[in-house]
């Protein structure tokens, strides 16, 4: 039998590990770098106070104007303890749960746990939130929210195996979810296997709900164009990814990474075959 609760070490430890963090990783190198992570502001699904009536429509919230590796503006740091202690305080006042004796499926319980996990994936404590998500997919393992909430978490902790598991139940229970295929597609190029990372988010931009997923799907396409070596379609995904948000950080970020391949590949094609008529006396 499992219970838990948060004790007040725990919280201590939870506070420093938060207060040490890190966020100022810098953007990718190289399109075919490989990362399966991105340290970002994503803010991943959107499963905040999620309600079961609306566990078919979630969209991620829009995270192109904040593409991964981009610093995060101080707001000051009195405000973010402040935002831990209320978080920390509302988790230590869950009433503690057995969840190895409940016998019937509890989605209310379970839908209580997905918004603590992604409170505290709110403040980068992913593997802290791991526990919470994995209880609620015990409480409810029909609930597609429970499995897409653990594979965000999982993702964010470069646990690839268990992320692609999570996102593929996902989409086996809700064949519509948006988030599912688009971080598998994420995960896949990062994988260098931008073959079937484009399989998932051409069908990411099938089933996007707006126009803001729609051209996040395209962006992320792009790339796994790029990695094709297939430049035009990579930039004709771009031109659509624009369109529809022209504040899509992300497809302006892609861009310039593509178009400095592009330009790199040029001139290395030009060194390798030398300059037209040099060995004649004449020059372009």
């Amino acid at each position: 039998m499992r219970s838990w609760i948060l004790f007040g070490s725990g919280l201590i430890v939870v506070f420093l590990f938060f207060s040490l963090l890190d966020f100022s990783n810098p953007p990718e190198k190289s399109l075919k770098d490989g990362s399966t992570h991105e340290v970002s502001t994503d803010p991943g699904p959107n499963l905040a106070k999620v309600e079961p009536s609306t566990l078919n429509k979630k969209t991620i919230e829009d995270s192109s104007k904040k593409p991964d590796g981009v610093s995060i503006p101080d707001t000051g740091r009195d405000d973010d303890e402040t935002e831990i202690e209320q978080l920390l305080e509302r988790i230590i006042s869950t009433p503690e749960i057995d969840v190895d004796v409940l016998e019937n499926v509890d989605t209310e319980t379970a839908l209580k746990l997905i918004n603590i996990a992604s409170s505290l994936a709110d403040f980068y404590q992913y593997e802290a939130g791991i526990p919470w998500a994995q209880d609620a997919v015990r409480l409810d393992p029909g609930l597609p929210d429970a499995h897409l909430m653990s594979g965000y978490l999982y993702f964010k902790l470069v646990m690839t195996d268990e992320a692609i598991a999570a996102f593929e139940k996902t989409i086996e229970l809700d064949p519509l979810n948006f988030d599912a295929h688009f971080y598998l597609g994420r995960i896949y190029n990062g994988n260098d296997q931008p073959n079937l990372g484009m399989e998932y988010l051409t069908r990411a931009i099938e089933i996007a709900t707006t126009p803001e997923d729609v051209s996040l799907g395209f962006a992320y396409r792009a790339l796994s164009h790029a990695l094709l070596d297939q430049y035009d379609k990579a930039l004709k995904d771009l031109e659509n990814a624009l369109y529809l948000n022209p504040d899509n950080g992300w497809a302006v970020f892609f861009r310039g990474k593509i178009m400095e391949e592009m330009e790199l590949k040029e001139k290395e094609v030009l060194e390798k075959e030398g300059v037209p008529g040099d060995r004649i006396g004449v020059t372009p």
